[in-house]
């Protein structure tokens, strides 16, 4: 798990990079998993941390379970607490009104 937040993160850094995205919109974001327990939510909670008020980000799960204690463990040793996350079914986002302009799986 530890490895998989330091991927993550390295990730949504350079997502998250005011230089490389252009116009000053927020930008939408959906990352799409089976179980939003884990992956999806670190994600989550790692796209909100480094990217602060540049991104609007969402995470569902095709089959959303509980959010599980080791993801919130590893990010709370780097200072992100996901600890009230909420798991959403994948339908409810995918199929109302939000449109978004990335989408992660």
């Amino acid at each position: 798990m530890a490895e998989c937040s330091l991927v993550l993160r390295h990730a949504t850094m350079k997502m998250c990079d005011p230089e490389a995205r252009g116009p000053s919109m927020k930008k939408r974001v959906l990352i799409l998993c089976t179980g939003n327990s884990a992956r999806s939510q670190m994600a989550e909670g790692l796209f909100r941390h480094e990217g602060g008020d540049r991104y609007e980000v969402f995470s569902a799960g095709t089959r959303p379970s509980v959010v599980r204690p080791e993801a919130i463990a590893v990010l709370a040793e780097i200072g992100i607490d996901i600890s009230a996350s909420v798991r959403s079914p994948s339908t409810s986002l995918l199929l109302g009104a939000r449109s978004r302009d990335y989408s992660l799986r």
